[in-house]
């Protein structure tokens, strides 16, 4: 999930018209003006998460999976723990409990789950800890609801979701 990372997704867009550059060498300039203005798109997201989030309190995040280490590593927020920390393997009961009881000891309070993933789990986890579940978009499938919906889009409400749960609502 190395693209949810905006600075690192600006270094994959450089590289993608490099590659195509070589394929095509008669769109070579076209590729890398494309890319070029893609990328000032991508610095600009880059600066509005690094303004957003730089002020927030709260840091740590429970997710339903690993997905966003890259994009939280940027921003200096931390993974407290995760629902599912095997890709498609179900969790125990006994380990949700304890997820349930580090949740509990950080005091959070939002489980962060995944549009197209079944949320059952965040939801039972959210009312054992009295909290609610939001939404964290990893970017990597079409959304049912917004298939039109562009990288850029998706990680603006990303971005929107986290400056209102970690920042906003700061206790």
């Amino acid at each position: 999930h190395i693209w949810l990372d905006p600075v690192l997704a600006g270094e994959i867009v450089r590289r993608l018209a490099d590659e195509l550059s070589l394929l095509v060498p008669g769109a070579k300039t076209r590729f890398h003006e494309r890319a070029e203005a893609y990328r000032r798109q991508l610095r600009e997201l880059d600066r509005d998460f690094r303004d957003a989030i730089e002020g927030c309190v709260r840091r740590r995040v429970v997710t339903f999976h690993g997905a966003f280490g890259y994009l939280f590593a940027r921003y200096d927020l931390e993974v407290a723990g995760v629902i599912e920390p095997f890709p498609g393997v179900e969790p125990s009961a006994a380990y949700l409990r304890q997820l349930v009881d580090l949740m509990r000891q950080l005091k959070l309070n939002v489980i962060f789950a995944e549009p197209h993933l079944p949320d059952r789990p965040a939801r039972i986890i959210a009312q054992e800890i009295g909290g609610r579940v939001e939404r964290l978009d990893p970017c990597e499938t079409l959304l049912p609801d917004a298939p039109e919906a562009t990288y850029l889009q998706r990680q603006r409400t990303n971005l929107a979701t986290l400056k209102r749960v970690l920042c906003d609502n700061a206790p």
